[in-house]
């Protein structure tokens, strides 16, 4: 935990077999710890818990899934392998507590040429 006077921002991205979780961590100067800081850390916790999730679900851990999450709302982009996927994802998303809304901007990947 930060001590007070500084706020943190994180973003993580979970991708392939290898489930590889990368977070990025930006520290800015605060004058005093706010309820906007109790949010960020709100937000990362559910940030964290959604990539758990993926990467604990034997038809998501493959899935190259990128994860942001504000006041709540979490948007996913990412490459899904079909429909089927994606919807996946948003069930297993909106089923973490703490989630007021699901943004899947995912894509479908192209079928690969035989």
């Amino acid at each position: 935990m930060l001590s007070s006077g500084w706020t943190k921002a994180r973003t993580r991205q979970c991708s392939g077999a290898a489930a590889v979780a990368e977070m990025t961590v930006a520290l800015t100067p605060a004058p005093v710890q706010t309820p906007q800081t109790q949010d960020d850390l709100d937000d990362a916790s559910i940030t964290a818990q959604v990539m758990t999730s993926l990467m604990n679900h034997r038809s998501t851990r493959p899935v190259n899934t990128r994860v942001a999450t504000r006041n709540g709302e979490v948007t996913l982009t990412g490459i899904a392998k079909n429909e089927a996927e994606k919807s996946l994802v948003t069930k297993l998303v909106t089923d973490i507590q703490g989630v007021t809304n699901v943004k899947n901007e995912m894509t479908i990947a192209e079928p690969k040429a035989e």
